[in-house]
């Protein structure tokens, strides 16, 4: 009897050691580095890719890509999804995902930091981040992305810039 309490113990224990640990990574880390993962709803993630003409052939990518959830959509669609997310719980659960929505092909999802990831091959760039992050990646916009690339925003504008578009808070950006 005293194996079965002290394995309950255990197992309590290790859960909750995994689940602070997530909420760490999901919350603090993700905070510092972009924005803490919130899920977009299903109706934003529809209208961004409406705005940014989401089609077979393109490249899109989406920085801080979460759950996966506008990736799923993106691929949908025939685009050539890339995910960039620094959470490992939620890297690991957008493959599942991805596996189980018959997507892989479609979709790519790296653990990666978003700052470092070149943007050159990129027909549009999605995010949904923090307007601090937004002011920091405006120059690497510029930088990066080619003429025509598309940047479309859930929630938050780029200071300085003006959209092409904007409805219901999602903002359209295009490099020229």
């Amino acid at each position: 009897m005293i194996y079965i309490y002290l394995f309950s113990i255990i197992v309590l224990v290790i859960g909750a050691a995994v689940f602070l640990w997530f909420l760490v990574w999901t919350v603090i880390i993700g905070d510092i580095r972009g924005a803490p993962f919130v899920a977009s709803r299903r109706d934003k993630i529809r209208l961004m890719c409406d705005l940014a003409g989401i089609r077979s052939g393109l490249r899109v990518v989406d920085l801080g890509s979460g759950d996966g959830a506008i990736l799923f959509e993106a691929a949908r669609r025939g685009a050539d999804a890339i995910g960039l997310e620094i959470n490992p719980f939620l890297v690991w659960f957008s493959r599942i995902r991805a596996k189980r929505l018959g997507l892989r092909d479609k979709i790519t999802i790296l653990r990666q930091d978003f700052y470092s990831y070149p943007l050159g091959e990129v027909d549009a760039v999605l995010v949904y981040l923090w307007p601090e992050t937004m002011d920091r990646l405006r120059d690497k916009f510029l930088r990066e992305c080619r003429l025509g690339t598309k940047i479309i925003s859930n929630a938050f504008p780029i200071k300085g810039w003006r959209a092409i578009m904007e409805k219901d808070d999602v903002f359209v950006y295009e490099i020229k």
